[in-house]
């Protein structure tokens, strides 16, 4: 039985069209003591004035573990760019569209 933990925030400075934005999510194989993966990500926000899209630039790091007793992790590093964007259907139903693109870096590799 697993888990898996997440926070995510996002705000922006005062009226400015900047902001940041970001998520830890935190994955474990049992409830609390057996790490699946810890995923900790942040970004720089831009609202275009006269647009109605959110433009990230960002970082992110992932450790992933291996289940049981052998405590093995592995550390991967992002860099991300993503587009966020509200679609509305008719008068009552909202959703978001995200866009996102990542280089990833993982150790290790070559």
């Amino acid at each position: 039985m697993g888990a898996w933990y997440m926070y995510f925030f996002n705000t922006t400075f005062n009226e400015s069209p900047w902001g940041v934005q970001g998520d830890v999510q935190f994955r474990n194989w049992n409830i609390a003591g057996d790490l699946e993966q810890l995923l900790v990500r942040g970004g720089i926000t831009y609202r275009p004035k006269k647009a109605d899209i959110k433009l990230t630039l960002g970082y992110g790091n992932v450790t992933t573990g291996s289940y049981g007793s052998d405590k093995s992790t592995s550390a991967e590093s992002r860099i991300y760019q993503e587009a966020l964007f509200p679609v509305q259907f008719g008068n009552r139903w909202y959703t978001n569209h995200r866009f996102r693109y990542e280089q990833r870096f993982v150790e290790g590799q070559d």
